[in-house]
C-alpha cells in the first residue's frame, strides 16, 4: 500500500516516523530515504540508532532549493537519483520474514514529492519505482504538493494544512517539537 502525506502543514515526516516506530515494534524493517533534508530531526536521529532501521540521505545538502546555484541543483538531482538507487538495492536484498506480519518492509521516501515538484526527480520514474515494489512493501511518500500522476498511486492520502504556526510570529524551530 502507498501512503501520501502532503501539504503545507507541519507533521508529515513526524507521522511517517510514527509509522516507522510502529513497524519496528513488530519487527518489520524500515528504510527511510530523505530527499532535500538531513537527519537533523529528533525522530530521524532516534531511528538511526534503532536496530532494523536504515536512514539514508544524499551526500551533500546545499540548503533550500530556491537558494541553490544551478550547479548545486544539478548535483542535488544526481545525488537524489543515487539515493533512490540505494533504496532499490536495499529492497532487492531478502529480508527476514516476520511471523504474522501483513507487510515485510516499510519504506519512507521523505520529501520525494518535493523533489518531483522541483524537477529534481522525474514523476514517471518515481511512479514506476513505487509501482514496481513488492505487494508486501508499505511505502510512505511525503512533500508539500503531489502531482496527479503520483496522487493516483495512493491508497492512503492525507493532506496537512497549517492554520497557525509559531514561525509566523518569528519563533524558530525548537528541539523536541520541530527539531
Amino acid at each position: 500500500m502507498v501512503h501520501i502525506y502532503f501539504g503545507k502543514g507541519k507533521g508529515k515526516t513526524s507521522s511517517a516516523a510514527g509509522m516507522c516506530i510502529r513497524a519496528l515494534h513488530y519487527g518489520i524493517p524500515v528504510t527511510v530515504a530523505q530527499f532535500l533534508k538531513d537527519a537533523g530531526s529528533g525522530e530521524m536521529r532516534f531511528l538511526e540508532e534503532t536496530e532494523n532501521a536504515v536512514i539514508l540521505h544524499t551526500r551533500d545538502l546545499f540548503g533550500f532549493f530556491r537558494n541553490m546555484s544551478e550547479k548545486e541543483k544539478e548535483e542535488t538531482a544526481i545525488q537524489s537519483m543515487e539515493l533512490l538507487q540505494r533504496v532499490k538495492e536495499i529492497l532487492e536484498k531478502p529480508c527476514s520474514a516476520v511471523e504474522n506480519a501483513d507487510i515485510k518492509r516499510l519504506v519512507v521516501l521523505d520529501e520525494i514529492l518535493t523533489a518531483v515538484e522541483y524537477g529534481i526527480l522525474d514523476v514517471t520514474m518515481v511512479k514506476d519505482f513505487v509501482s514496481s515494489l513488492p505487494v508486501d512493501t508499505e511505502v510512505i511518500m511525503t512533500g508539500r504538493s503531489v502531482p496527479g500522476e503520483l496522487l493516483e498511486t495512493g491508497d492512503y492520502i492525507t493532506e496537512y494544512r497549517a492554520l497557525r504556526h509559531p514561525y509566523e510570529k518569528g519563533i524558530k524551530a525548537r528541539y523536541g517539537v520541530e527539531k
